[in-house]
């Protein structure tokens, strides 16, 4: 059996190879290093602002202004924010470049979606009139009973989302086997602190009024 001299190098097939799967690697490895650094850009709640009249419970029930309590409790806790913002900044972390407020529904009754969509644009217009955040900067919406904990439960058990809908408000409280307290929590709005890339707003840069 005969070996040719050449039998034991690396062929140009053979360096091909190898230098495509080291592109791969590296590719592979970047990728890896967004996803790491991915994970410091997902949205951070500031805030979830409740329905009631004691604690964090700053909206009334069946209301969408915001109580004084909780006026001042926002303008706390954004400036406390804001600060943690700037310093991120300085440590050249990764730091969210925007607000999100999001205003969720409980499944009951027919007018919270509505209720949910005004009042998240109460604490917008409270953020951007009263504390100076540039309207730019912050960004709006609103969820159904999409994201209700108690429907979920009950759809889990296998009951339909029609027969849901086709009960009066009575009928679905029972149904749902939640206490009033536990739907106002669902009542919510909730500030976030959140980083889009193509976002040119700097939160580190906005000064809010006193």
């Amino acid at each position: 059996m005969f070996q040719s001299e050449d039998d034991g190098d690396f062929g140009p097939g053979t360096a091909l190879v190898l230098s495509l799967f080291a592109v791969l690697v590296l590719v592979a490895a970047m990728g890896w290093a967004d996803v790491m650094k991915g994970r410091g850009a997902l949205p951070k709640r500031f805030i979830a602002i409740t329905e009631g009249e004691s604690g964090q419970s700053l909206f009334k029930k069946g209301r969408y202004d915001l109580t004084l309590q909780g006026q001042q409790r926002i303008a706390e806790v954004v400036r406390g924010a804001i600060e943690t913002v700037r310093g991120q900044r300085r440590a050249n972390e990764q730091a969210p470049n925007h607000l999100q407020v999001i205003g969720y529904a409980s499944p009951e009754g027919k007018g919270n979606p509505q209720l949910a969509e005004i009042r998240a644009k109460s604490v917008r217009d409270y953020l951007v009139r009263n504390l100076g955040v540039p309207d730019e900067c912050v960004v709006v919406a609103s969820y159904s009973d999409s994201h209700s904990p108690t429907l979920r439960k009950w759809l889990d058990k296998r009951n339909s989302l029609t027969t849901f809908r086709g009960l009066n408000s009575d009928e679905q409280r029972k149904a749902l086997s939640a206490s009033d307290d536990d739907l106002a929590q669902e009542r919510r709005v909730e500030i976030l602190g959140a980083y889009h890339s193509d976002s040119t707003c700097r939160l580190d840069l906005v000064t809010l009024r006193r």
